[in-house]
């Protein structure tokens, strides 16, 4: 015997109002992965997993870090200026000598013109 359309719609009803309560989002520990891959039609990853993750390390996070304080008058390391050491070493023989410019000087035209004498 095969169930009629009011049958099946009951059964279908029934089963919808049995259903467990409303689902709340499944909590992602940092073990699980967060990658869903699908060539064919072109799927990359969850974003839902990732809005969790970053929701539980915003939630994790103590307010702002701390501020970097590096002294006015500290090392040049300190201060990320390099040292007369490492430019030595940078430059090679080329220490202390300048730079030859790429393009040649100027050409100098004469004067079209001779002064009359």
């Amino acid at each position: 015997m095969t169930p009629t359309l009011p049958t099946f719609a009951l059964l279908v009803a029934a089963s919808s109002s049995l259903a467990a309560p409303a689902r709340t989002p499944p909590v992602v520990t940092d073990a699980a992965p967060c990658v869903e891959v699908r060539i064919g039609q072109s799927t990359s990853g969850r974003l839902s997993c990732l809005n969790q993750l970053l929701r539980e390390s915003v939630e994790r996070s103590t307010g702002a870090p701390a501020a970097i304080t590096t002294p006015a008058n500290g090392s040049a390391l300190q201060l990320g200026q390099s040292t007369p050491a490492a430019l030595r070493q940078r430059y090679g023989q080329a220490y202390g000598h300048s730079l030859q410019p790429q393009r040649p000087p100027a050409p100098r035209y004469p004067i079209p013109f001779a002064p009359v004498r």
